[in-house]
């Protein structure tokens, strides 16, 4: 107890202390992310927005948890909750555990927007005990969006919820460009890691970053042989500069162009992608949410393997793909780049519109201005 006193203390020293008690709204979003994207969608003014990091704390909902002798951060977030008496919970969060313990009355709503493409390892679908969420009804879970009709599958038999599946909301509100800029694409899923932070207990970050780097040489091989450029799209938008040059240290020559990330633009990274006639990558959601843009992608399924990854961490996860497919592979060779970015960038346009209304539906689903969401969400509000 005096453990968690002392944890609560630090977060009022740095955190944003307020004294007006929080204004009770029809909707309560739990965290602050993605808040811009609905307001294409919702009026912001009927929002009430629990905060979780630490940048905001309620004075009256914590003299509310200190009197009843509660110092977990659930219980704040459940005092809050209370006390704001919203009609619908609703969270991007769905890699949060702590969102799928979060109380609710009887009359009341929890939706949760599938925020990334997930993996077993990072996602509480992944875990056996989230099945004792279905169970708890005060924290039941009631309606799940989704990016596919795998993971869609995997919240029902957990979760016991209502899912649909709507892909990326964020995508879903971007007018797709059809002009084309750029004739090769690679998204960089790079992280400022440590090269000793565990990926797994077999796999450190440096070991799980060398295949890409392998990837990346290759592809720029390929690339100088054809006489086309390498353009590669930036994902650290805090520090650009350190992943230029991670880059620049592989390549270790300067005729390729880094596409700088913009911090505050929540459209610029799907307006690069949807100008390259073909989008590269491993596992970036933008590879993956490019293919529901219809654009063509080649995706490069070359992390480590070791009996943790392979269990929760596949391409493609939680569905099982073969090894080879039309846009994928696991081979990483310079000849099986070679044959993969040639074959995608000669398919027919008609052709791979085949092959994308084919696989959509177990990568990223697309819903023009997120309809189904609205109309659901908007029921649910009566």
């Amino acid at each position: 107890m005096i453990l968690k006193f002392f944890r609560l203390f630090k977060i009022l020293l740095t955190g944003n202390l307020q004294f007006f008690p929080p204004l009770k709204k029809k909707i309560l979003l739990y965290d602050k992310t993605k808040v811009a994207d609905l307001r294409y969608l919702l009026n912001i003014n009927s929002i009430n927005i629990l905060h979780i990091r630490g940048e905001k704390l309620n004075a009256l909902i914590l003299l509310k948890c200190l009197i009843k002798f509660k110092f977990k951060f659930i219980d704040y977030c459940n005092e809050y909750v209370n006390y704001v008496n919203p009609k619908i919970i609703l969270s991007f969060l769905d890699n949060y555990p702590q969102f799928y313990l979060l109380n609710k009355k009887i009359n009341q709503k929890k939706f949760l927007i599938q925020n990334a493409f997930r993996t077993g390892d990072d996602s509480p679908l992944g875990n056996v005990k989230t099945k004792i969420y279905k169970q708890n009804y005060k924290s039941k879970v009631d309606h799940v969006f989704s990016f596919n009709k795998n993971v869609s599958k995997k919240y029902v038999s957990l979760l016991g919820c209502k899912v649909n599946e709507i892909g990326s909301f964020r995508s879903n509100l971007i007018k797709i460009k059809k002009k084309k800029s750029y004739d090769y694409l690679y998204v960089s899923s790079f992280r400022e890691n440590a090269e000793e932070m565990k990926v797994s207990n077999y796999t450190n970050y440096k070991k799980f970053l060398q295949p890409e780097e392998k990837l990346i040489r290759f592809i720029f091989n390929y690339l100088k042989i054809k006489r086309k450029k390498l353009f590669i799209l930036g994902s650290h938008k805090s520090d650009y500069q350190k992943e230029k040059k991670y880059f620049n240290e592989i390549l270790k020559t300067s005729e390729w162009t880094f596409l700088k990330p913009r911090k505050f633009s929540p459209t610029y990274s799907y307006e690069q992608t949807d100008k390259a006639k073909l989008v590269i990558g491993i596992d970036s959601t933008l590879l993956f949410e490019s293919l529901s843009r219809n654009s063509k992608i080649a995706c490069f399924n070359v992390r480590p393997s070791d009996p943790f990854l392979r269990k929760y961490r596949y391409f493609g996860w939680p569905k099982r793909f073969k090894n080879q497919g039309p846009f994928w592979t696991n081979k990483l060779t310079q000849k099986s780049v070679n044959h993969i970015i040639k074959k995608i960038a000669s398919t027919k346009e008609l052709k791979w519109k085949k092959i994308k209304n084919k696989y959509s539906d177990d990568f990223v689903v697309f819903n023009k201005n997120n309809h189904k969401f609205s109309e659901i969400f908007r029921k649910a509000l009566r």
